[in-house]
């Protein structure tokens, strides 16, 4: 029992398990206790758009007995994956706020981490457990509504060093294909956003398929390294499947219609 229970917990394992397609794990395991978790929020300031990011104090949330301020760590790339910009601001106790994007960021876009940093982390240690930001990042087009969206991955940890880690699973021998469960018949053009919180670049599959099954289109994209691409298709399709080595290859999604946009995870 003792031997298999380590072998959960090991990376290693599941780095061969992914391999093989048994059991598959989407996630790997920080190698640190005292961090946390953060999406990778993709972000667009440029061409009338912006974005902004709803930031709660997590630790009233998960650790309410404990009354701490927190720190949280930006980590902004932009699409070639290049960190442009980062910025740290405190918490209090029960504090929620938003962050502008085009406050302090212009004529770009890509992608961010936002990390919770604890002085107390309480229980949290001795249940294994981490806390992660996966919270709601909104987007606007010129004068339109903000859409708002939840958090897509799990993607990367902070360590003591201020190094970032991805946490992404891959399998190093076969394809992983998956398929928003969303119809894209009801609009003209749509847009795929697809970032890579890995040390490695990333080549995408992307197959568009008519409403007979029959592919109509395949391209395939390479992401770099913290880098972000945007897929636009201005074709009528049922469905779209997405492949690649990562375990889970799930899109964030932009439907464009008349005047406004709806912006989510597939």
């Amino acid at each position: 029992m003792l031997i298999k229970s380590l072998l959960k917990k090991s990376n290693l394992f599941n780095l061969f398990r992914n391999s093989f397609n048994r059991y598959p794990s989407v996630y790997i395991s920080p190698d640190i206790k005292k961090t946390s978790i953060s999406d990778f929020f993709y972000f667009n300031v440029s061409n009338d758009f912006d974005t902004k990011l709803m930031v709660f104090n997590l630790s009233s949330h998960v650790l309410p007995e404990i009354k701490q301020k927190e720190r949280v760590r930006l980590f902004f790339f932009n699409d070639k994956g290049k960190n442009i910009a980062q910025n740290e601001f405190t918490l209090n106790y029960q504090e929620t706020t938003e962050i502008l994007i085009s406050d302090f960021l212009s004529n770009t876009h890509g992608s961010f981490f936002a990390f919770h940093i604890f002085n107390d982390f309480g229980d949290l240690l001795e249940n294994n457990s981490f806390i992660t930001e996966r919270g709601y990042i909104a987007y606007k087009f010129k004068n339109s509504l903000w859409s708002f969206m939840h958090g897509n991955h799990n993607a990367a940890y902070l360590d003591n060093n201020n190094k970032i880690h991805s946490i992404l699973a891959r399998s190093y021998f076969k394809k992983n294909y998956y398929s928003p469960q969303v119809s894209f018949l009801d609009q003209d053009e749509f847009e795929l956003v697809f970032n890579n919180p890995t040390y490695q670049s990333n080549i995408l599959e992307i197959i568009e398929k008519d409403e007979n099954g029959k592919i109509i289109k395949r391209k395939n994209l390479e992401i770099n390294s913290f880098g972000t691409k945007v897929y636009k298709s201005q074709n009528k399709i049922r469905n779209i499947e997405i492949g690649s080595n990562l375990i889970l290859n799930r899109p964030i999604i932009i439907k464009n219609y008349n005047g406004y946009l709806d912006i989510f995870h597939g």
